[in-house]
């Protein structure tokens, strides 16, 4: 499991218990047609989440956490139909105080199911995300000040605790507001859809330009790792880059489109004129 942070939240589920409440939950969760009560069932399955580190800040070492899936697949945050994102984040409505620093832009999310068929899904259950393999949006790195920072979670399978798929979470930082803005301008209308020739699978080449660091395991925790000193984990990634995937218990059928469908969102977006 990811490590995590202890904050004034309710007790995380053990492994059983999340089994228990996902098999009692999701036939509930799918036959609800109140939209209130449905926020309600996936407000109490974020809150018993554990916090998982996800980045650090290149710029002033803040640590960021959120509640994060990392049982299984079959969790209501794991992509609602049509968002494209992997994990459905719910870090800015429900947990507003785990926002570590001003200097975070992007968070991208890339789940790889290392070769396997998620057979442990439910029946009913579709995941609809982009590629299993991390790439770098150019058109936020043109920020003079633009760091990237990768991390890789572990995540189970629902009917057996051993994690078996992994989550690659990529972060983008900028000293300043402004020069993160100016580097997106061009994508202007087309927010929320990024031009999928826009970016860039040769990782090792920006850790060697300093503009892509990682994580590393350090005592209870982790820090950023020093490019010149530590190994690159993450420069020879296999997994499918068909910039859109429909996942079932049956299998994945991947699909071509022209954005990269996986971004989750963008901190500061552009003012519309």
């Amino acid at each position: 499991m990811a490590s995590t942070t202890n904050l004034a939240r309710p007790v995380s589920w053990d492994f059983v218990s999340y089994q228990a409440y996902m098999r009692t939950t999701w036939p509930v969760f799918q036959a609800e047609r109140s939209s209130a009560r449905r926020c309600e069932i996936k407000d109490h399955y974020y809150a018993h989440l554990p916090l998982a580190t996800t980045s650090m800040c290149p710029v002033c070492g803040a640590l960021w956490s959120e509640p994060l899936d990392t049982y299984s697949l079959n969790g209501f945050g794991w992509s609602e139909a049509g968002t494209g994102a992997p994990w459905h984040s719910m870090h800015t409505r429900l947990a507003p105080g785990l926002a570590a620093c001003g200097h975070r832009r992007i968070v991208v999310y890339f789940l790889n199911l290392m070769g396997r068929v998620p057979t442990d899904l439910f029946e009913d259950k579709t995941l609809r995300t982009g590629p299993e393999v991390p790439s770098i949006m150019r058109t936020p790195m043109r920020a003079p000040d633009a760091q990237a920072v990768l991390h890789r979670l572990s995540i189970s399978r629902f009917d057996h605790p051993a994690p078996v798929y992994a989550l690659y979470v990529l972060s983008y930082f900028t000293a300043a507001e402004e020069t993160y803005r100016a580097a997106i301008a061009d994508w202007g209308l087309h927010y929320g859809k990024v031009e999928y020739a826009d970016v860039d699978y040769d990782l090792s080449a920006w850790v060697r330009d300093g503009r892509l660091t990682w994580l590393r395991p350090e005592g209870n925790g982790h820090v950023l790792a020093a490019p010149d000193r530590d190994r690159f984990p993450y420069g020879e990634i296999a997994g499918d880059r068909s910039p859109s995937r429909t996942i079932t218990a049956a299998g994945v059928r991947a699909e071509g489109v022209g954005w990269l469908s996986n971004l989750l969102g963008r901190l500061f977006p552009p003012k519309r004129k």
